[in-house]
């Protein structure tokens, strides 16, 4: 019972792991567009991020 309990948490913590990637990647976003002044040449940008997370997740699982 508590093994299973465990492994349920473990996954909700990997799951909010996730989450606060995407928000710190949000983060980063809108930073840099408020830093230029413009979400214009960010598209690498968001490339770039979501290949990073990607892998994290990879190394997640």
């Amino acid at each position: 019972m508590f093994k299973k309990q465990r492994d349920n948490v473990m996954k909700q913590i990997a799951q909010s792991q996730r989450y606060l990637e995407k928000l710190d990647h949000k983060v980063q976003y809108f930073e840099a567009a408020c830093a230029q002044g413009t979400e214009t040449g960010l598209e690498d940008f968001c490339d770039t991020l979501e290949a990073a997370s990607k892998a994290s997740q990879s190394l997640n699982n």
